[in-house]
């Protein structure tokens, strides 16, 4: 029975440590950056074109975005002044799917998050004006319209690299500065029409980013691969 236990545990523990050292993150807390919009402060546009991009912005000083940790610890909302901003990839054509129709927008484009004014201070971290706390692109977006003039933004597939100053801002242990994540958020206008040019406000705008800790799995892979050896050597006394 003991040997059957020290190698299951010996097992557990390489396991975790090859999962630790895979580059798909294993755990991970979320970082959030929201922004809530005014006619004065955001805007959103297409030209309608197939292949034309969807773009949108909020800007400092009266865009109010906030930014926090979520998971197994959390922090914030901190918030600050600054710029966000998107612009998709192509216009790829609609998708009808019962009362609901989607705007498809493929890969490529841009999101950006950068600090404005004179400088920010995000918990404690000084950021100066105009610094960079996340940059990326899309693999897909798509605007939703579901007879509402009020259309809904999702862009679920984003890939890009989060300041590990803003990290460190955030107390995360490591710096993994790569991350995934989506956006949700709501445009105000017009429904969309493929062909016609729009615009309008964005209502809000989320900005979800998921960073990997890989040493979460380390510890716990070195601490079941050293129970295994106090099992071993009670089995080998």
């Amino acid at each position: 029975m003991k040997r059957v236990v020290f190698s299951m545990l010996a097992m557990l523990g390489v396991v975790a440590l090859v999962l630790a050292m895979t580059p798909a993150p294993a755990l991970a807390d979320t970082i959030e950056i929201s922004a809530t919009g005014t006619a004065s402060s955001s805007s959103w546009s297409w030209n309608g074109a197939v292949g034309g991009a969807l773009t949108g912005s909020l800007t400092n000083p009266t865009s109010a975005l906030t930014v926090g940790r979520q998971g197994a610890i959390a922090l914030g909302p901190f918030s600050f002044t600054g710029t966000y901003s998107w612009t998709t990839g192509g216009f790829a054509g609609t998708t009808a799917i019962g009362p609901l129709t989607f705007f498809n927008f493929g890969a490529g484009g841009n999101v950006s998050v950068a600090t404005g004014g004179s400088g920010q201070s995000i918990n404690g971290t000084f950021f100066a004006a105009d610094t960079t706390l996340f940059t990326g692109t899309f693999t897909a977006a798509s605007v939703v319209l579901n007879g509402s003039p009020t259309a809904g933004f999702d862009a679920t597939f984003i890939l890009g690299t989060v300041n590990p100053n803003l990290l460190t801002a955030l107390d995360f242990a490591s710096s993994p500065t790569g991350a995934t994540g989506a956006i949700t958020g709501n445009l105000n206008g017009a429904p969309l029409v493929a062909g016609q040019a729009n615009s309008g406000t964005i209502g809000s705008s989320d900005l979800t980013l998921n960073v990997p800790e890989p040493g979460t799995l380390v510890l716990l892979g070195t601490g079941l691969l050293g129970l295994a050896g106090i099992f071993r050597r009670k089995i080998s006394g």
